[in-house]
């Protein structure tokens, strides 16, 4: 038998700790956070526990790196829809919808977050770290919108924080069932509202 390259153990090993996250967002539809263990985990995947014990030390680095890798998810598919060469306003709308979706799409596991948010310093830093980041698209594009003159001269900084924070305002709200807004009315209303009040044309 060939001998795996050392991509091919860092490919491997990805998808198994691949497996093991979409598990953990799998049973967050059934169980609560704290109810689910590591033999739990392995008994859906069908494998042993020593064998997610060879990938994570522990059952909190294994939660800890699935909201990880769905906030870097996001961040990923941010970026992409900010490097394109749509218009600024078609750009935040896009980020918008990006943002409604998998919010709508991992529901659960945002969820077991709100409920249980990081307390180690390691954890909170680094969910700062990635709201940071996300927080730098949009302010960038707004930036680019005041440049091109479709945006309203306003601080790029505070504008992307209010948006960022009615964004999060709103899932918080459908998410415990405080609201009942579909993505499309999550949308039409942020389109109008923000997006709308930046906007320099017909002003």
């Amino acid at each position: 038998m060939p001998r795996l390259t050392p991509r091919s153990k860092e490919l491997l090993t990805e998808s198994m700790r691949q497996s093991m996250r979409e598990a953990v967002i799998e049973m967050l539809r059934e169980k609560k956070l704290e109810e689910i263990t590591i033999a739990a985990i392995a008994k859906r995947l069908k494998i042993s526990s020593v064998t997610i014990y060879n990938y994570y030390r522990t059952r909190d680095l294994l939660i800890q790196d699935t909201f990880r890798a769905t906030r870097e998810h996001v961040l990923r598919k941010l970026r992409e829809a900010a490097a394109t060469t749509a218009e600024p306003e078609e750009k935040l709308h896009a980020l918008a919808e990006i943002v409604f979706n998998d919010f709508d799409a991992h529901r659960y596991l945002f969820m077991a977050r709100f409920s249980t948010p990081p307390t180690d310093e390691a954890g909170k830093n680094e969910a700062q770290k990635q709201f940071q980041d996300v927080l730098a698209v949009f302010t960038g594009i707004i930036r680019e919108g005041i440049v091109s003159g479709d945006f309203r001269v306003i601080s790029p900084e505070n504008t992307a924080m209010m948006m960022l924070g009615a964004i999060m305002g709103i899932n918080r709200h459908c998410l415990f069932g405080w609201a009942e807004m579909t993505i499309e009315e999550r949308l039409d209303n942020f389109t109008t509202v923000l997006i709308g009040g930046l906007l320099t044309r017909g002003v």
